[in-house]
């Protein structure tokens, strides 16, 4: 048995509401029965809990507080539409000034590169498209790795004179 199929017949016996021989015959069968003592006790416990002063100031506490929350200063600025699309706006502002700022730091690089990789500023010595210039740079830096500098920078002052743009040899002056 459960408490929902007894719960009309317990609710009557506590309210008074049965007749003297019908309260007789219950508590005969409260007396046999052990589902039925169970569901007494659990009829007792919710009754209880009900007409308990603590557990209603509880829920009436807690209800206080959840409309509070509902009504929060945070939740009034947000359901106000004005300030839901100023705040839309604001953040999509910063937005486009980040990705502004970064199109226009890769455009930077991108120059940078441009510039360093100009048909004129190539370094050629690989291809073999200049052969003195490769002879000159192979003894200027034979002569840098034998620690010669003076003489390995004469080398290198040569092929900066035939070629400004001439990247490997600034690098070697440089170092």
């Amino acid at each position: 048995m459960n408490l929902r199929k007894n719960f009309d017949e317990i609710d009557k016996y506590f309210s008074d509401e049965m007749s003297p021989e019908e309260k007789a015959a219950f508590e005969i069968k409260l007396m046999e029965d052990e589902d039925l003592k169970i569901n007494v006790n659990e009829y007792n416990d919710i009754k209880k809990a009900i007409k308990h002063r603590d557990t209603l100031k509880f829920v009436s506490l807690a209800m206080e507080d959840l409309e509070k929350r509902q009504q929060s200063p945070v939740r009034r600025l947000i359901s106000n539409p004005a300030i839901r699309a100023a705040a839309i706006i604001v953040v999509m502002l910063g937005v486009a000034f980040v990705i502004y700022w970064m199109v226009n730091k890769q455009d930077q690089d991108t120059n940078t590169l441009a510039y360093y990789f100009a048909p004129e500023q190539i370094d050629y010595t690989f291809r073999g498209d200049n052969d003195d210039i490769d002879q000159i740079l192979s003894r200027g830096s034979k002569l840098f790795n034998a620690e010669r500098y003076q003489e390995a920078s004469e080398q290198f002052n040569s092929v900066v004179d035939q070629d400004p743009g001439h990247i490997q040899a600034k690098y070697y002056l440089v170092s």
